[in-house]
C-alpha cells in the first residue's frame, strides 16, 4: 500500500507498509528533500515505490517457506471457503449389501436393524470428530500459513464447536432413502463423496411453483404484507386425529345417491371435462358419492388457508419446513392447489383431507433440502396413520435432482401416492426435470378447455396423463382478501390427478402407487388432444377421466 501525503509544505512523504500472513507489519518512511526539482521528487517517489514492491514481494516468500520438519497451519486471518449446503445420501441396504467392512459378514438377519443405525452413528461420529480436521488439512495445502501455534489451536476450537452445527436435518423414507443436510465446504463433500457407505453427495438446489408465465411482479403482488400471523395451534395435526367431515359441507350440489354418484350442478369447467369423454361441456360434474372420505392429501406448497368454509373444517396444518417462514400461506397458491383437490365447490374429491406442508416462500420458491424434509415429515405421519391411505401433491418443480426422485421413490415403497406436476417449460421434455422425470411418480401435464395441451406445458415420456390446467378457478388465501381466483399451470393439473386418487381409495379401497399409475392411464381418455404432435416424442394422449366405479 502506498499514500502520498502533502503533511506540511517542507516535507512530502512515501508511507508504505507490507502486512505480513502472521499481521506483523515492515514500515518503510521515505523522505525526500523539496528543494530539488519537481521532476526528480516524482522520479526519486517511483523508484523508492518499485524498490518497496521488491522487498514486500522477498520478504513475503521467505516468511511463506516451511521449514523441514514444520507442519503447516493455518492462521485464523486465512481466508476459509464459504461453506454449501449439500444433500448427502447413504447407500441403501448397507448390511444387505456388505458395503461396510464395520459390520459382520456373518450378521443375522435379527440384528441387522441395530448394526444399520450403528453404521450410521459411525459416519456422524467421524463427521463431528474429523470433518472439520479435514478443512484444516485441505486448506494448510493451499493457503499460507504461519507458525502461530496458539492461533492455531484458537482455530481448531472453534472449528469443533461448530462441528455440531453443520447437520441441518437428517431424513429417513422407508427402507431405501436414509441421509442428511448438512453445510459444508466442497472439500468436504468432495471427501464425504469418497467414503463407502454415502452413495450420492449434491449441492442443493431451487425448486419452485409450476404457474404459467410467473414473473416477479406477480409474486410480488400476491405476497402477503402485514398482518398478524394466525393462531395455529387449534388447527395443529394431532397424528390420527382428523375430524370427520360434515355431511352438509357441500354448496350448491344435487347430493344423489343414484348409482353412487354425486352431481355438481354449474360446475366449473376442469370439473367438468374429467367426467365426461367427449366435448360439448354440459355444466355438470358427477363424481364417486364417497368423495375421497378418511383419505389425506399433503400438499407440499406454500401452506393452505385452513380457515377457508370451501373445506368444510377437512383443511388442517401440518408443518413448516420453509426457514424462517410463518406456518400459513403467505401466498395462496398451496390454497390453490388444496382446492382443486378437495374443495366443496372447486375440488375433484369433496370429502377429502388436506394436510398444508409448508415447504416455499411467499413467492413460491424453495430448496430441494427443504422439500425432501418436508416429504419425510409425510413419511413420518403415514407411519403412524392407521388407515395409511396417504396421496402428496408436488405442484413444484427444479432441475434435473437425484436426491428429489429418490425420495420419490421411497414414498411410493411405503405405500403413498406421489402426484406431481409436468413442469411449464412451453413443450420441454419433462424427463429433464426434478420431480416430474421420478418414474414412481405420476407425473401430470397441462390442457385447456378446447382439449389442446396447454401451450406452457411440458410433455415428453415422463408425463403419465393430462388434465385441465388452463384458467383454473378455485380458493385463495384470504390474508389478501382475495377467496377465489384463477391460475394457470401443471400445478393446477397435478391436484385434479391427486383427488382423482383419494376418490378411488374411499370408493374401492386402496391400491399400490403401480397399480394405481396403471389405473389411471387406462381409465383416460384417448385420442381427444389436438396438438399432440407439437410435443416431445412419447408424449402419451391420455386425458383424466373419472367416473362412479
Amino acid at each position: 500500500m502506498a499514500d502520498l501525503k502533502a503533511n506540511n509544505p517542507l516535507k512530502w512523504e512515501i508511507q508504505s507498509s507490507c502486512y505480513m500472513r502472521d499481521e506483523k507489519e515492515i514500515e518503510l518512511e521515505i523522505s525526500v528533500n523539496p528543494k530539488r526539482k519537481s521532476e526528480s521528487i516524482v522520479h526519486n517517489m517511483l523508484k523508492n515505490a518499485y524498490i518497496l514492491f521488491f522487498l514486500c514481494s522477498l520478504l513475503a516468500l521467505f516468511a511463506n517457506a516451511v521449514p523441514p520438519g514444520k507442519e503447516a497451519k493455518v492462521n485464523s486471518s486465512a481466508t476459509e471457503p464459504n461453506q454449501e449446503r449439500y444433500i448427502v445420501v447413504f447407500v441403501p441396504d448397507l448390511v444387505n449389501e456388505g458395503s461396510n467392512p464395520a459390520v459382520s459378514a456373518t450378521a443375522t438377519s435379527s440384528d441387522s436393524k441395530s448394526q444399520k443405525t450403528s453404521i450410521y452413528d459411525e459416519h456422524f461420529a467421524w463427521l463431528a470428530e474429523n470433518h472439520n480436521k479435514h478443512v484444516v488439512d485441505i486448506l494448510s495445502t493451499i493457503m499460507t500459513t504461519s507458525y502461530d501455534s496458539n492461533r492455531f489451536e484458537q482455530r481448531n476450537t472453534h472449528q469443533k464447536e461448530i462441528a455440531s452445527q453443520d447437520i441441518v436435518h437428517q431424513f429417513s423414507i422407508g427402507e431405501s432413502f436414509r441421509g442428511y443436510v448438512g453445510e459444508f465446504t466442497p472439500a468436504v463433500a468432495e471427501i464425504l463423496q469418497q467414503r463407502e457407505e454415502i452413495a450420492y453427495v449434491t449441492a442443493d438446489g431451487e425448486v419452485h411453483i409450476a404457474l404459467e408465465d410467473l414473473n416477479e411482479s406477480e409474486r410480488e403482488e400476491n405476497a402477503f404484507e402485514g398482518g398478524e400471523q394466525p393462531d395455529r395451534e387449534e388447527n395443529a395435526l394431532e397424528k390420527d386425529e382428523q375430524p370427520e367431515p360434515e355431511e352438509n359441507a357441500l354448496e350448491g350440489d344435487e347430493q344423489s345417491e343414484k348409482f353412487g354418484t354425486r352431481v355438481q350442478n354449474d360446475a366449473p369447467w376442469n370439473l367438468d371435462r374429467i367426467d365426461q369423454r367427449t366435448l360439448p361441456l354440459d355444466t355438470l360434474y358427477a363424481s364417486p358419492v364417497a368423495g375421497g372420505r378418511h383419505v389425506k392429501v399433503y400438499v407440499i406448497d406454500t401452506g393452505i388457508n385452513t380457515m377457508s368454509s370451501d373445506f368444510g373444517g377437512r383443511a388442517k396444518w401440518g408443518v413448516t419446513t420453509r426457514i424462517n417462514a410463518p406456518s400459513f400461506d403467505d401466498y395462496g397458491h398451496g390454497t390453490h392447489v388444496a382446492g382443486i383437490i378437495a374443495g366443496s365447490k372447486y375440488g375433484v374429491a369433496k370429502l377429502a383431507n388436506v394436510i398444508a406442508v409448508k415447504a416455499l416462500s411467499n413467492i413460491g420458491s424453495g430448496a430441494w433440502s427443504e422439500v425432501i424434509t418436508a416429504m419425510n415429515w409425510v413419511a413420518e405421519q403415514h407411519k403412524v396413520d392407521k388407515r395409511k391411505q396417504t396421496i402428496v401433491n408436488l405442484s413444484l418443480t427444479g432441475r434435473y435432482f437425484i436426491p428429489a426422485n429418490m425420495a420419490v421413490k421411497a414414498l411410493t415403497e411405503m405405500g403413498i401416492h406421489v402426484v406431481v406436476a409436468a413442469g411449464n417449460y412451453a413443450g420441454a421434455n419433462s424427463c429433464y426435470f426434478s420431480p416430474s422425470s421420478a418414474p414412481e411418480a405420476i407425473t401430470t401435464g397441462a390442457t385447456d378447455i378446447t382439449d389442446h395441451i396447454a401451450k406452457f406445458s411440458n410433455g415428453g415420456p415422463c408425463v403419465d396423463v393430462f388434465a385441465p390446467g388452463q384458467n383454473i378457478t378455485s380458493d385463495w388465501t384470504t390474508e389478501n382478501n382475495v377467496p377465489v381466483k384463477s391460475m394457470s399451470g401443471t400445478s393446477m393439473a397435478s391436484p385434479h390427478v391427486a383427488g382423482f386418487i383419494a376418490t378411488i381409495i374411499s370408493q374401492n379401497g386402496n391400491k399400490s402407487p403401480a397399480e394405481m399409475q396403471k389405473l389411471i392411464k387406462e381409465m383416460a381418455t384417448r385420442g381427444v388432444l389436438k396438438n399432440l404432435v407439437d410435443y416431445p416424442k412419447g408424449t402419451t394422449d391420455a386425458l383424466l377421466y373419472i367416473e362412479s366405479l
